[in-house]
């Protein structure tokens, strides 16, 4: 390969990545969202290697509510007469209503037993609609970057994915080192491959 060849490979190889950059991030960031909820939803793991916490144990109020996930909770603790006689009740102001509550012990960690979803460890995820919300929403592409935005599509799941972050004192959706490896490799084999289509 002579000279004017190898500026013609290397100009072909700038305006391919030029045009791919907005895809390779979009395949990329898909990539890293796949490896940090495996993570965090399968073992519990932060991306610093340590767990986030563990579900509170602290005595909560259990009522039933319009589309709580709860609510099947409620019905099976309080569906009868004598089972809301052995619950202890409490009133408590709502938007200025009195409404009942019972008193639950074993906090959020009981609750989640008894919906049937794991205790082990936080893995942030009950009836999955945070973590099927948490998506990219958008990619931006500059004269020399490219950043993908990665969140919450609706505004409720976001407020919880923020209100996660700040309870637990770690950031759900960052990369752990080994994660940021294979998306570094997977951008190095993006770049081989391209170097290879030119002859380089």
């Amino acid at each position: 390969m002579n000279i004017d060849e190898l500026n013609k490979s290397l100009n072909n190889i700038i305006n391919d990545t030029q045009s791919r950059l907005s895809q390779a991030m979009y395949q990329n960031a898909s990539l890293a969202l796949a490896l940090i909820s495996q993570r965090v939803i399968n073992k519990g793991i932060a991306a610093d290697g340590g767990k986030f916490g563990n579900y509170s144990r602290k005595k909560i109020l259990l009522g039933y509510s319009k589309n709580s996930p709860f609510n099947k909770v409620y019905i099976n603790l309080a569906s009868s007469k004598k089972k809301r006689s052995d619950l202890k009740w409490v009133t408590v102001k709502h938007s200025s209503k009195s409404v009942r509550l019972f008193e639950l012990e074993g906090g959020y960690k009981k609750l989640r037993s008894l919906y049937g979803a794991q205790t082990n460890y936080v893995d942030f995820f009950l009836t999955g609609r945070m973590w099927g919300n948490v998506k990219i929403k958008s990619v931006v592409q500059g004269s020399d970057y490219v950043t993908a935005i990665v969140g919450a599509s609706d505004e409720s799941e976001q407020k919880k994915l923020e209100g996660n972050v700040k309870r637990f004192g770690k950031p759900i959706l960052d990369l752990s080192k080994e994660e940021e490896k294979t998306i570094v490799d997977n951008i190095r084999n993006d770049l081989v491959s391209l170097f290879k289509k030119y002859g380089l």
